[in-house]
C-alpha cells in the first residue's frame, strides 16, 4: 500500500514542477488578396531566402510545409500552384531618455522650542520655570529631477509569404495570395531569443488564418509546455 501512496505522490510532484509551459504573447495580421480566388491553390512548394540563418529558416519552413499538409494541402516541388517563404528577424534598438522634472509634495516637520529661566518678581524674589512652544508642521512642493537612462527593446517579428507560383514563373512577377505578419511581444523563459524552438509555435498561430480568417483576436497568447523549447 505504501509503495501505490508513494507513486501517487511522485506523479503530483512532478506535475507540479517538471511539467510546466512558457507563455508566449503575440499579435498577428494576416492579409488576404481578394482578386484571387484563394481555394483554387492545393500544391505548394518552399523557397529558401535568408542565406545567413539557412538552418533557422528551414526548420520554420518545414513547420509551416507540416501545418499546410495537415490542412490537405500537397508539397509538389515540379508544378506547384503557390510558393512559400517564411521571414523573421530580431532587432534590438536603445534609445536615451533624457532627464526629467517632476514636481513632488513635501512635508515640512513642525519644530518643538524648550524653555527655561528665572522669574523676578517684586522684593527680589524669583521663581524658575520651564515648558515647551511648539509650531505645526506644513505641506509645501518641490521639484525633483530624475536622471536620463538608456532604454533599450528588443523587437522579434515573423513573415508568412504565399505567391502564385505560375505568377513567378510565366510573367516574372509575384502576386501574393496570403501574408500573415507576426511581431512577438513577449517569449517566456531561456529561448526567448531562439527562433528554432518559439518559432513553430508562432508559426502554427498565424496559420489558424489560412485559407480563411478566424474569429479569433489578432492579440494572442499561447502557453507551450517547457519540455518543448528547453
Amino acid at each position: 500500500m505504501r509503495r501505490y501512496v508513494f507513486i501517487v505522490i511522485a506523479l503530483v510532484i512532478l506535475s507540479g514542477c517538471g511539467i510546466g509551459n512558457r507563455k508566449i504573447k503575440m499579435s498577428v495580421n494576416p492579409i488576404y488578396n481578394n482578386s484571387v480566388d484563394i481555394f483554387k491553390y492545393k500544391k505548394f512548394v518552399i523557397v529558401y531566402l535568408d542565406n545567413d540563418n539557412q538552418l533557422v529558416e528551414q526548420n520554420l519552413a518545414n513547420a509551416c510545409a507540416r501545418e499546410l499538409t495537415s490542412m490537405g494541402y500537397l508539397y509538389d516541388n515540379n508544378d506547384p500552384d503557390f510558393i512559400v517563404a517564411v521571414f523573421f528577424n530580431r532587432e534590438e534598438k536603445t534609445v536615451y531618455i533624457p532627464p526629467s522634472v517632476s514636481t513632488v509634495p513635501k512635508y515640512i516637520p513642525g519644530t518643538t522650542t524648550y524653555h527655561s529661566g528665572n522669574i523676578y518678581g517684586y522684593g527680589g524674589s524669583s521663581a524658575w520655570y520651564s515648558g515647551n512652544s511648539f509650531t505645526t508642521g506644513t505641506w509645501t512642493t518641490e521639484e525633483h529631477v530624475y536622471g536620463g537612462f538608456d532604454k533599450t527593446s528588443v523587437s522579434r517579428k515573423m513573415r508568412i509569404d504565399f505567391a502564385d507560383a505560375r505568377e513567378v514563373v510565366n510573367n516574372k512577377r509575384v502576386v501574393l495570395i496570403w501574408r500573415s505578419d507576426a511581431d512577438i511581444l513577449f517569449v517566456e523563459g531561456p529561448s526567448k531569443d531562439r527562433f528554432e524552438r518559439f518559432g513553430p509555435y508562432v508559426i502554427h498561430e498565424m496559420m489558424r488564418d489560412f485559407p480563411v480568417k478566424q474569429r479569433i483576436s489578432s492579440e494572442r497568447n499561447i502557453r507551450v509546455p517547457n519540455s518543448e523549447i528547453d
